[in-house]
């Protein structure tokens, strides 16, 4: 904002939002933007093609400009990029298709991303997945599992509860599925709706049985 001389905030949040897509993921081991595209993140003149002594000596954006407008291409020689597809083959499949000049060696190759992207994604997958279970054994590690016909006390959401509805409401359990979910059982009868772990703590003791709730 200082830089732009502008006091609109809005116009700063896309270079928020692309340090967000540049920074490391935890989860995923890359930024975000790698495991979208197949390669990190372009910032700056650092990333772009010009020497490192040619942008260091720039002060001003006219300088940029003057030294991209004498890197500029007459016209008279510019070959179109139709012309350039239609004619030169891929140095390596030696098929025709959009190509573009190696950095290195000025070869024209297909810039085909779709193997690199791949790749990344696959790992982010394998990242998100190994966060996932880490989580799930620490989860597991501080909430015990309770068995069938143990209490447990459920606490009522505050939306659903009345001004003189009790907080929290003994029931007992009915059954595990192989997911981790209980299934739980009160005097007034089955609860709806399957709760995972951590919904609910464990009872002093068992107030309700089994045979205790209607069918």
């Amino acid at each position: 904002m200082l830089d732009n001389q502008t006091k609109q905030w809005l116009e700063g949040l896309r270079f928020i939002q692309s340090k967000k897509n540049r920074s490391l993921h935890k989860g995923i081991k890359k930024s975000p933007y790698e495991a979208m595209f197949g390669s990190t993140q372009r910032v700056g003149l650092a990333d772009s093609t010009l020497d490192k002594e040619t942008y260091e000596c720039l002060e001003t954006e006219e300088d940029l400009e003057q030294i991209l407008r004498g890197l500029s291409i007459p016209e008279s020689d510019r070959e179109t990029e139709e012309d350039v597809n239609s004619t030169v083959p891929c140095a390596i499949c030696e098929n025709y298709g959009i190509v573009q000049p190696c950095g290195k060696c000025s070869v024209r190759i297909h810039t085909n991303k779709t193997d690199a992207i791949r790749d990344q994604r696959e790992s982010a997958k394998t990242g998100l997945e190994k966060q996932a279970a880490k989580m799930l054994a620490l989860s597991q590690q501080k909430l015990l599992p309770i068995k069938v016909g143990q209490n447990v006390v459920v606490k009522v959401p505050d939306v659903d509860r009345g001004r003189l509805a009790p907080r929290n409401v003994l029931a007992v359990v009915l059954s595990v599925n192989e997911s981790g979910l209980y299934k739980l059982g009160t005097k007034e009868g089955v609860l709806e709706r399957i709760y995972s772990r951590n919904e609910f703590t464990l009872a002093d003791s068992n107030f309700i049985a089994e045979s205790d709730i209607p069918s």
